[in-house]
């Protein structure tokens, strides 16, 4: 390959030259491209995170509201008749219809337990517990901060006071959620880890300290070292990227629970999407190191008179190499007296070919629901920027299934699936070439109608609507969904969303199943 006084020879030199540029544009191709995948994936996961937060602090707000109204239905039973000396019985019955808690059970002004459903140890005694003084000091329904009970293990109390018709305070009535027990928490979060990407949930207390975590021994440790948990703190929503009170850098959404002032979060470790990122690349080096050793093969047979071709060859690979997204450069000119010089040119063409076609797949599957196979929020988002600097006019359709939490509760999340699908084809099909159909997240899509007046976006609103609740879904019935619209003409580009969200929760406090217009 080399000679003292001449140097290398040119056949060498040619194919180290080819070998070099083409693992040269490959690399640069493919680091360009894996950074650019791994920023969607982190973006996408902070964004869906955040949903999922905001989801389960409204979920766990409207849960509270419900046990400390069903304790008030209860005692306002027992003051209308206080001496008919049944108070037990009304402790199991309430039990026996509501199952997040623990335990139901009556307290006298001295702190002294009563009576308790079921029966435990403490009946009889008096109640100690930072808990149980709260609620006779302060004498109002109230949730309190995790405690230490006479049990010797750590419970939130949610209480409700009783008064006679004279206004004398009688006591109270108390519900215990043993955290380190089966209980609520683990009923509506429970199911929530992800084993494949690591990502789980832990809920905090006013004073940052954990109520619920999977890891049920590490019930009580303060996390406020965690910057989302000091967002949350603040009654503030939103995601982040943290480093947790063990070292790990994750991705966060959180959300408040303003009835408790707890905080929700939902965490993702980044090493997950990094990994699935590397899995992504070695999907594409699949397919593109065969061409590679093809090209490597055939470099290393080039003979002396194509360097000329060779050259042209490396400086389109220098000049593609640049390139961030467009491969689609022309190639140089074939010369048809060279064999070597046509295949080689033919084999970078090849593997540059599978390239785009890996990253145009790539990003195809960040732009696109993977359930529902719709446009997804980060797709809406860029179209939105582009109809605006377009100066289109736009009307937008925010849409929610009814009761969907219902659909999963009762036929599961599997079927519930189904129904989203469903939804999504029956949008897609209503729209057809008028519109783009869009999942915004959970059970809300979006339907976004360019060049289309606003009564003919609320015609075609209707139509759907009227056929989604005729049509049988796939869990056997018609589902209904709620629809708002609005008009850029009237609320602008950045307001079009809020203004078609706001009108939707119109359509769903007014009753749900119609279309509300901004």
């Amino acid at each position: 390959m080399r000679n003292k006084k001449k140097g290398f020879t040119l056949t060498f030199l040619s194919s180290l030259l080819v070998t070099l540029s083409v693992i040269l544009t490959l690399g640069i191709s493919i680091f360009v491209g894996t950074h650019g995948i791994k920023d969607a994936l982190i973006a996408n996961t902070l964004t869906m995170n955040r949903i999922n937060a905001e989801k389960l602090a409204v979920t766990t707000n409207d849960l509270f509201n419900s046990m400390k109204n069903s304790l008030a239905v209860t005692a306002d039973l027992l003051e209308r008749d206080w001496g008919r000396g049944d108070i037990q019985k009304q402790l199991d019955l309430f039990r026996s219809v509501n199952q997040n808690f623990n335990s139901i059970y009556f307290v006298d002004p001295q702190g002294i337990m009563r009576q308790s459903s079921p029966r435990n140890e403490l009946q009889g005694t008096k109640l100690t517990s930072s808990g149980s003084a709260e609620a006779i000091m302060e004498k109002k329904p109230l949730v309190s901060d995790p405690y230490i009970g006479g049990t010797s293990k750590p419970l939130v109390q949610v209480s409700q006071p009783l008064f006679n018709r004279e206004g004398v305070y009688l006591g109270y009535i108390g519900g215990s959620i043993m955290l380190q027990e089966k209980n609520i928490f683990q009923t509506i979060l429970g199911s929530y880890p992800d084993i494949q990407t690591g990502s789980y949930i832990f809920v905090v207390n006013s004073k940052g300290q954990l109520i619920y975590h999977p890891n049920a021994s590490r019930i009580g440790d303060d996390v406020t070292s965690n910057p989302s948990v000091d967002e949350v703190l603040h009654e503030k929503s939103g995601q982040q990227r943290v480093v947790n009170t063990r070292g790990v850098d994750m991705l966060a959404g959180y959300a408040p629970v303003p009835v408790t002032r707890w905080g929700v979060i939902v965490q993702t470790p980044t090493q997950s999407v990094v990994s699935l990122t590397s899995q992504l690349v070695s999907s594409v080096l699949k397919y593109t190191l065969p061409g590679i050793a093809l090209l490597l093969i055939i470099a290393w047979l080039i003979a002396v008179k194509i360097s000329k071709p060779l050259y042209l060859l490396a400086e389109y690979a220098r000049t593609i190499s640049n390139q961030e997204h467009n491969l689609k450069l022309p190639m140089p000119r074939s010369h048809n007296w060279n064999y070597e010089t046509n295949q080689l040119r033919s084999a970078i063409g090849l593997a540059v070919s599978r390239m785009q076609s890996q990253m145009n797949h790539l990003s195809l599957q960040a732009q696109t629901d993977a359930l529902t196979g719709l446009h997804n929020r980060r797709s809406l988002d860029a179209r939105m920027e582009k109809w605006a600097h377009d100066e289109m006019p736009l009307c937008m359709l925010v849409l929610d299934i009814d009761r969907f939490k219902s659909v999963n509760d009762m036929y599961g999340h599997d079927r519930g699936d189904d129904v989203l699908k469903y939804l999504a084809q029956t949008m897609e099909h209503h729209v057809r070439e008028s519109g783009v159909c869009f999942r915004y997240g959970g059970e809300e899509f979006v339907i976004v109608l360019p060049n289309v007046s606003k009564q003919t976006a609320y015609d075609l609103a209707e139509q759907l609507r009227a056929a989604v609740e005729v049509t049988v879904s796939p869990i056997n019935k018609p589902i209904t969904v709620s629809i708002g619209l609005s008009a850029s003409d009237e609320c602008g580009y950045a307001g079009l969303f809020a203004a078609a969200d706001r009108a939707l929760y119109r359509a769903k406090q007014s009753g749900r199943n119609r279309t509300v217009t901004a």
